[in-house]
């Protein structure tokens, strides 16, 4: 997992890649945001700030769809954090 926000061509580059076939659908997580799984399950989302995310990205009917990574899953929830 890389910064998806980090640079502005990233995010499309990797949409790309997974509706190539290039790449399997998988998370992506912004700068400021990190993603804590337990048994494989995603628990828990973290953030600095209220921007910052991250996501599992996936192809549904030919198109990228991102998902916020806490949502869907087993006990997980976002916790926005201030340093």
């Amino acid at each position: 997992m890389s910064a998806y926000d980090a640079e502005p061509g990233r995010r499309p580059l990797y949409h790309q890649y997974i509706k190539d076939g290039v790449l399997k659908p998988g998370c992506a997580v912004d700068n400021n945001a990190a993603i804590y799984f337990e048994d494989n399950e995603v628990r828990k989302v973290v953030a600095l700030d209220e921007n910052s995310n991250a996501y599992f990205v996936s192809l549904k009917n030919g198109e990228v769809v991102e998902e916020g990574a806490f949502k869907g899953s087993v006990g997980a929830a976002k916790v926005v954090t201030h340093q």
